[in-house]
């Protein structure tokens, strides 16, 4: 855990226990917990699981399987909740990192030492879903530059952007981003479309980063004998295996 905060940029933590329990050297913010959980939200599993209220498992040990329960009670008050986790300790109180989907926008909550934690972290929701709105600065698929070839039957071709990038925008103001292309300046056939051949990173005004890869958006193969006869092979390929409508 401490190696990964370091490499998401987070400096108000630190870890000793995976259990939170007290430690004077056990500690993090409500900022580092929201970036935590951004992160962790990126995986389908961890978000399969802190949905999930009820769930059955065997055990091999007694005659009947054993049930557990999501302690979270959010899920159950706000009908956008969707996690995440709750906590207490006597030093650090009730603790509630929660995060809410509505519609195409998704939020992250934390209250620490919160003793309305789940009246609090909906009523945040709210706020956050009355007052902002998701802004597409990009879309999956999306022209962003021509990338050189050298020795191909092309010298050019376009790339496109691997994946949308979204940002949240306060409701009356516009998107201001600025997109920092990473590429080379020519590539050496063959470049296979679906090829990762760069990346694209846009900045908000608030200095948040996100980045999606750049992908070849076509075959080039090289202007050879032997490019000749890979191309060849390739359309052969192509015509023997391609579905058949119906």
């Amino acid at each position: 855990m401490n190696a990964k905060v370091k490499e998401l940029g987070l400096t108000d933590s630190h870890f000793v226990n995976p259990n939170g329990l007290h430690d004077d050297d056990h500690y993090t913010s409500a900022y580092d917990l929201a970036m935590i959980t951004r992160e962790a939200l990126k995986n389908e599993d961890f978000n399969r699981i802190i949905i999930t209220k009820r769930h059955q498992l065997p055990w091999v040990l007694g005659e009947y399987d054993r049930v557990v329960y999501n302690a979270n009670t959010f899920l159950k008050i706000y009908e956008y909740g969707d996690g995440v986790k709750n906590g207490y300790t006597k030093q650090a109180g009730n603790c509630l990192v929660s995060s809410a989907t509505k519609e195409d926008m998704r939020l992250v909550g934390v209250v620490l030492n919160c003793s309305d934690m789940y009246n609090q972290s909906a009523a945040m929701m709210e706020y956050g879903f009355n007052n902002y709105h998701t802004e597409k600065l990009v879309k999956a698929g999306t022209v962003i530059a021509t990338l050189n070839v050298s020795g191909g039957k092309k010298t050019t071709m376009q790339v496109v952007t691997e994946d949308s990038i979204s940002t949240v925008m306060k409701n009356g103001k516009e998107p201001k981003a600025v997109s920092k292309i990473n590429m080379p300046e020519i590539m050496v056939a063959p470049v296979l479309k679906g090829d990762k051949v760069g990346t694209v990173t846009y900045t908000d005004a608030d200095g948040f980063s996100q980045t999606t890869n750049l992908l070849a958006s076509e075959n080039i193969w090289p202007h050879t004998l032997a490019g000749v006869l890979k191309r060849a092979w390739f359309s052969i390929w192509q015509v023997m295996f391609v579905p058949l409508g119906g």
